[in-house]
């Protein structure tokens, strides 16, 4: 009998554990003040689960493709020459005024008879820029009267001579423009134009042993084509405006006392 006693406290033991272990094996130790807990053997506190921990299943998922992916097309990569030709050409206005030198070497043969050489003109410009790059401007000068005394006195008489010197041009320019800064241009050009010439010339001549004076006046006209070299630069004021210096030098094809004229210019541009 005693030797059934031992065996029976053993599996006793074993047997009461092992319902332990798979009551409570879940179960977690807890404080005394834990919510939801219960006694297990007078002094032991548990958490009460509210449901047994599930087993996670892992699987790979191939991501969406979002809808709205872009999709790319090969297109041609435009040349410069391309972008050129396909920039909107865009008109412009301005005004200049200019000063100039005319070289006149003699009037008629009289090399005593001069003409004043120095003009001031005002100029309306229309213009088409075809690109950044490239404009062609049309223009209408229109000079005021340069005038100008000559005086020689003789043993008994005295010769006045008054000039007056004015013209007209009308005309067009092609320039090219290199971008130096983010506001500022040079400019070159070559252009063509008409010039026509109007000189007045009245002669008084006074006699001192009659006291007497005579008068003689005659006019004068001559027009000529001319090629017209242009450099400048240009400066933004303001958006599509631009501010504009140029030095031009016109060389005369008919051969005349007119040679050729130096000018220098200041004026506006607006761009639409």
């Amino acid at each position: 009998m005693k030797k059934l006693i031992f065996p029976l406290i053993t599996l006793t033991v074993i047997t009461a554990l092992s319902a332990h272990a798979q009551n409570y094996n879940n179960y977690e130790q807890v404080e005394h003040n834990a919510p939801q807990y219960i006694t297990v053997e007078g002094e032991r506190y548990v958490r009460v689960p509210t449901q047994r921990p599930q087993q996670k299943y892992y699987q790979y998922q191939r991501p969406a493709q979002p809808q709205n992916t872009p999709q790319y097309v090969l297109t041609e990569q435009p040349t410069p020459v391309k972008m050129l030709l396909s920039a909107a050409p865009r008109f412009y206005i301005g005004a200049d005024y200019s000063l100039n030198k005319t070289d006149i070497s003699s009037y008629q043969g009289y090399e005593q008879i001069l003409l004043n050489d120095e003009n001031s003109a005002l100029s309306g410009i229309i213009g088409l820029k075809f690109n950044p790059y490239v404009s062609l401007e049309a223009f209408y000068q229109k000079s005021d009267d340069a005038d100008e005394t000559s005086s020689y006195t003789y043993d008994i008489s005295t010769l006045t001579i008054d000039t007056s010197l004015s013209y007209k041009a009308y005309g067009a320019d092609l320039f090219f423009t290199i971008p130096l800064h983010q506001k500022i241009d040079l400019l070159f050009g070559l252009g063509y134009a008409q010039y026509d010439f109007d000189a007045d010339i009245t002669v008084k001549g006074y006699n001192r042993t009659t006291d007497s004076t005579n008068y003689l006046y005659g006019t004068d006209s001559h027009s000529t084509g001319a090629f017209r070299y242009n450099a400048g630069l240009q400066f933004e004021v303001y958006k599509d405006l631009y501010l504009r210096a140029t030095a031009r030098y016109v060389k005369f094809q008919k051969k005349s006392v007119l040679k050729d004229m130096k000018e220098l210019s200041l004026g506006l541009r607006y761009v639409f």
